[in-house]
């Protein structure tokens, strides 16, 4: 089903992937483009969204498959393991009443961590809350990808 747009999107590119029901999120994008994009996933208009890790991590976008396409990060210039507890965020949003009764999480990964991940979706792998020492920079992340604008909205968060 295409979607018919009601108003063009800053990003051009999007403009035409978008009324094909495909289109991606990351913090380059104009945050009213970051939101359009968003709504229309949630409404059901854009059927493949494409992004960056942290638009699974932040924000509630609940889907039927979600494909982790890779566990690492490019952090202090050089690729490091994602967090067990962000790829648990990730693969959660797969899976939701609204999509069935169930859901399916792909985790792209390199060989030499298939058991880790293997016996981190079957419960088999300890995890604890490393949150309270990222809680910071969560919360600038969230200024600077415009998502926070008051303290409400951290609170919300």
């Amino acid at each position: 089903m295409p979607v018919h747009l009601t108003s063009a999107f800053t990003n051009h590119l999007l403009n035409k992937c978008v009324p094909l029901g495909v289109a991606y999120h990351h913090a380059g994008l104009a945050a009213n483009d970051r939101a359009r994009i968003e709504q229309l996933f949630i409404n059901g208009a854009v059927q493949i969204l494409c992004s960056t890790s942290t638009l699974g991590i932040g924000v509630n976008m609940p889907a039927y498959m979600v494909i982790v396409k890779g566990t690492k990060g490019y952090t202090d210039n050089n690729y490091k393991e994602y967090a067990q507890s962000e790829v648990l965020q990730l693969i959660g949003r797969a899976g939701r009443p609204q999509f069935g009764p169930s859901g399916k999480a792909i985790i792209l990964t390199e060989k030499t961590m298939v058991k880790s991940y293997q016996n981190l979706v079957s419960g088999r792998e300890i995890l604890e809350s490393s949150l309270g020492p990222e809680l910071v920079r969560w919360i600038l992340g969230g200024i600077y990808r415009q998502e926070f604008t008051s303290t409400r909205d951290v609170t919300k968060w």
